[in-house]
């Protein structure tokens, strides 16, 4: 997935901070509630409130159009959502933005290769090929003209091409491909701590995001490479930054569904029923909603687990309410709809 949209203030909040600046009502003159707009998306990330991250950020996508730097928030916006929200709206949205003529290059290539990565996340092969040859054209003229600057466009580019070589049944390119979006990630980041930048700045949370992310897809890479065994141990190393206070609350959630997705592969069904299940309750904490991609991820492993355990009625019933959670959005229940399971 490509899940990085972290972001952060130069200088870090305390919680007290962070949660008075999001009981701060909106002021009403538009430069002045777009800088409060941005602040409290601070905050919000700060306390790991998902929820509110995706709901600002959606106001600031919009109070940015126009202004220096504004359409930043847009790309965010659009992984926030389907990450984190919903499914669905992230779709609808991302069809209006691709059809404004009025955005940059390189915002519309970030937009079109967004809608790529989520039609990837469902089974019509043929709309993915469509919106990746549109994402592929943009994001190649994009990265041209912007030559090395654009770090996270090159980063998406190779992770919705790594989705791609998927569908295709190229899984040694897709690893091969992700190990090269990690590279670049990880690249800049060092790249960063040589000129000093502020480990809470702006560009260095980003860095953790595109590490963290592309590292989040080479887990599922290497499991459909038959190579689980790389896979937990990256999942596992991970998860040992978390717990060592180094990686946010919802970063460490998104470990934990990554980790069970490797067990259960590997038939550690047991270990990897515990980690989903540790998943989905952290997801729940940060914000995620049951629509999301994060939530589908963690419990449909909760599934796969129980079945490898063959506890039937408990993965049928964890099956129903994972779609019974999602009714509001048609998109995500479509996705997660699984005829094998159906049947049985």
């Amino acid at each position: 997935a490509s899940e990085s949209i972290d972001d952060a203030d130069a200088t870090p909040l305390t919680r007290e901070e962070a949660t008075r600046l999001l009981a701060e009502p909106l002021p009403t003159e538009p430069a002045a509630r777009y800088a409060a707009l941005a602040q409290q998306y601070r905050a919000a990330l700060w306390l790991s409130q998902r929820a509110r991250v995706t709901d600002t950020l959606r106001q600031l996508a919009e109070a940015g159009r126009g202004r220096p730097g504004g359409e930043q928030w847009i790309s965010r916006y659009l992984v926030a959502e389907f990450n984190w929200g919903s499914q669905g709206r992230a779709n609808e949205a991302g069809e209006a933005f691709m059809a404004d003529r009025t955005l940059s290059p390189e915002t519309r290539a970030q937009v079109a290769l967004r809608m790529a990565y989520n039609a990837a996340q469902g089974n019509d092969r043929a709309i993915l090929l469509r919106l990746w040859s549109t994402a592929d054209s943009l994001a190649r003229e994009a990265l041209q003209g912007a030559g090395q600057r654009n770090t996270r466009l090159a980063i998406d580019h190779l992770q919705v091409r790594s989705e791609v070589e998927r569908y295709n049944g190229e899984l040694a390119e897709s690893v091969a491909t992700l190990r090269r979006a990690v590279g670049l990630a990880r690249q800049y980041q060092q790249g960063l701590r040589a000129r000093g930048v502020a480990p809470g700045s702006s560009e260095a949370s980003d860095a953790v995001g595109w590490v963290d992310g592309t590292l989040g897809m080479l887990v599922y890479a290497l499991v459909r490479h038959g190579r689980a065994a790389e896979a937990i141990e990256i999942a596992r190393a991970n998860l040992a930054e978390w717990r060592a206070g180094r990686l946010a609350l919802a970063l460490g959630a998104r470990w934990q569904y990554r980790l069970a997705t490797a067990l259960v592969a590997s038939q550690q069904h047991e270990a990897g029923l515990a980690a989903a299940r540790e998943s989905d309750q952290l997801l729940g904490r940060v914000g995620s909603d049951p629509s999301s991609h994060t939530r589908r991820l963690a419990r449909q492993e909760i599934v796969r687990a129980l079945m490898g355990l063959r506890r039937w009625a408990e993965a049928d019933e964890a099956y129903r309410q994972m779609l019974a959670d999602m009714a509001g959005d048609p998109v995500a229940r479509a996705r997660a709809a699984d005829t094998r399971l159906q049947a049985l």
